[in-house]
Order: structure tokens, then sequence, then C-alpha cells
């Protein structure tokens, strides 16, 4: 060629010698995509396009100079609108500014994965909450991970000897009118079989299971961990795709489970998770047992059983050592009625609401009450 062709400062503007070139001009630029070979897939659809090689000469200076003087111009236009105009600023919207999981920016007009909100559970349990909040909780018992109208996540939290008594989660069991009645539980490897309304499911590693046409569950050794420093342990990890787009992902270790829930908000939501409103500050472990947001009712139980609960002298001496504002505090909070449901003055289960409240901010509990107690 001779001269630049219309968009004289866009990818036809090369001109110097030798035959085009095939050329990277990034997405929606160009008319090719890579495979095995050069592939037209229509015009603005591919990421590569044939290019003249773009030497400099006068033709090709000529261009650039003209597209400067054209820059120039714009810039000067939009600084005087701007100089124009009264100054305002604009936040934008949490949803606007989300990625989805494929880490492509969302419509936000759209209902996409960006309002996708994800709770995390590690070791004692340890949470982060859907909206971000870190808290934890050190009492044995069933609790409430989520609760809405329509999806129910049930946790036990149970003692180990390796934490002095203090909780890890044991086992989840799901539940709720979005599972049509079924429960689904998964455990830690020392609790057994998984099981779908009471019977064994997944006996098999690797498996897969379908739900009756409306949940998929796979069992395998893939999967991210929740806690890095679990790397170095056998990998048994269910996967489970489950109505409303609900996907929990629990990661089986030997008296412990992670785990990791993916869910859209939902009307008053609220559990060991949260409440999903966007403000981290009412899920800490005392707002969150304030309101009762995980206690189980009577009626409400999804596991087929309340574990008894026990209290460790570790926990014992912990709980001793607890400042007399919290304790206070837990006097008040331990023995209200909530749901029908209250913990009475001196039993475990008192006992264990007042450790969440006296210790849940801490994350590191277990490590300094050792320190502390000298265990």
């Amino acid at each position: 060629p001779t001269g630049c062709d219309p968009g004289c400062a866009g990818p036809g503007c090369g001109l110097g010698g030798g035959p085009a070139m095939m050329t990277y001009v990034g997405e929606g630029g160009g008319n090719y995509v890579t495979t095995t070979t050069y592939t037209y897939v229509g015009e603005g659809l591919g990421n590569l396009a044939i290019i003249p090689p773009q030497g400099w000469s006068p033709w090709r200076i000529g261009c650039v100079a003209i597209a400067a003087l054209g820059a120039i111009a714009l810039l000067v236009t939009v600084v005087s609108s701007l100089a124009a105009s009264p100054t305002s600023t604009t936040t934008p919207s949490m949803q606007s500014a989300a990625m989805s999981l494929t880490g492509r920016p969302q419509d936000s007009t759209s209902k996409t994965e960006a309002t996708v909100a994800e709770c995390f559970f590690w070791g004692d349990p340890h949470v982060r909450t859907f909206d971000g909040a870190q808290t934890s909780f050190y009492g044995s018992g069933e609790f409430w991970i989520v609760k809405t109208a329509r999806v129910w996540i049930q946790g036990r939290y149970r003692g180990t000897s390796w934490t002095h008594g203090l909780a890890a989660t044991s086992k989840i069991a799901i539940g709720g009118p979005f599972l049509e009645g079924h429960v689904i539980a998964v455990g830690s490897m020392d609790t057994g079989n998984i099981t779908v309304n009471g019977e064994p499911v997944l006996t098999h590693f690797p498996s897969d299971y379908t739900l009756d046409g409306i949940a998929d569950i796979t069992y395998n050794a893939e999967g991210r961990l929740v806690d890095s420093s679990s790397y170095r342990w056998e990998r048994h990890i269910v996967h489970m795709r489950l109505p409303e787009d609900v996907h929990i992902i629990v990661l089986r270790w030997g008296n412990y489970i992670d785990l990791r829930i993916a869910m859209r908000p939902q009307p008053a939501q609220d559990g060991s998770c949260g409440n999903a409103n966007r403000d981290p500050s009412d899920d800490t472990t005392v707002a969150i047992m304030s309101r009762g947001a995980n206690i189980i009712a009577p009626g409400e139980l999804l596991f087929r059983h309340r574990e008894p609960v026990n209290f460790t002298t570790f926990e014992e001496r912990l709980l001793d050592r607890c400042s007399t504002d919290l304790m206070h505090q837990a006097a008040v909070k331990c023995s209200q009625e909530v749901q029908g449901f209250r913990q009475a003055p001196g039993s475990n289960e008192y006992k264990m609401c007042a450790l969440n409240i006296c210790y849940g901010a801490n994350l590191h509990a277990l490590e300094e009450g050792t320190k502390m107690l000298g265990e």
C-alpha cells in the first residue's frame, strides 16, 4: 500500500514494506482467534488481525502526526467541558465494581454472579461471613450456619482432644424447602459416611451422585483449600451444586471439616455466616448470638439428634479468665429465651455460650489459652 486506509491511527495505518502479518490487537479488535491454524470468525469477534509491518516510513509519520493532533483537540474539548460544569463525585456500586468467578466485569442491570456472596469455615471453627467479618465459635453444639425461609444449613461444632475441648466443625446438614424435604449430611472422615436422608451415598472415591434431578454431588480430591495450612494432607472434597444457585464445598479432614458456601443473599437470612446485609459490623460473635441467629429452636434440627455437650477443665479455666465485662454480657445474653429455647444457667450449654461471648472475637483462643494456662 502507498497510504493510510480510513482508520489512520488504527491497525490499518502500518505502511512498511513486506507482506501483512498476523498480529495481536486485543479482544474485540480483530477478526481471528488462535487455534492450531488461524481461523476467521467474523468482524470484531476475534483477537487477531492481519497487519502490515509498521516501519517508520514518511507515510506512517504523517499518520501518527494526524492522530496526535486529533487527540489533542479531543483533550482540549473534554477539559473545556469539565471546566464549564459543576464539580461532582460518584461512588461505583459494589455490584458494578464486582467481578464474576470468571474474572469478567458484570452487567449491573442483570442477575449475575456478582451478587453471589461466600462464607468460609475452617478450624475451630473460624468463620469469614458473607459480609467479610471474621469471627469464631468455640462452644460445642448444633447451630445454624445459614437460615432463610428456603435454605437451611446447620453445623455440629464438636470439641476435640487436640483443641482441649474447644469446638471444631464436625459435620453439616443441608435441607429446607429448596431441597424439597431432602437432607444431605457431610462430616469429617471420622464421622463416617456421607448421607442423603440418612442413607449412605458416595461410598466410593471418587464418585458422583444426583439427587432426584435437583442436586449434583461430586466426591473427589480436586478443589481449592480454605485453609492453606492443610496442603500436606490427603484431600477428600465434596462438591454440592444445589438449587437456587447454592454451591457448597466441604473439605473432609480427620476429625473436622472446612467448608465454603456460595449463594445469593436471601430475605431475612442469618446464622453463623451472618445476615448478608453488606455490613460486617453486625456479624461479630456477640452480635450473632445476641440476636439468637445461630440458635436452633426445638423442632428445627436437621440432624437426627443433638449430641451431649461436654465442658472440659481447659474450657473451665478459660472461662475463669474471662473479663468481668464480658461475663456480665454472657450472664444476660446466654440466659435469655431465644425462639422458645433457654439455656439453664450453670449448664454446659450455658457455659459454651459464655465461652463464645468471652473469646469469639479472638482468632487464636486455643494458642493463647494454651500459653496463658501453661498447657
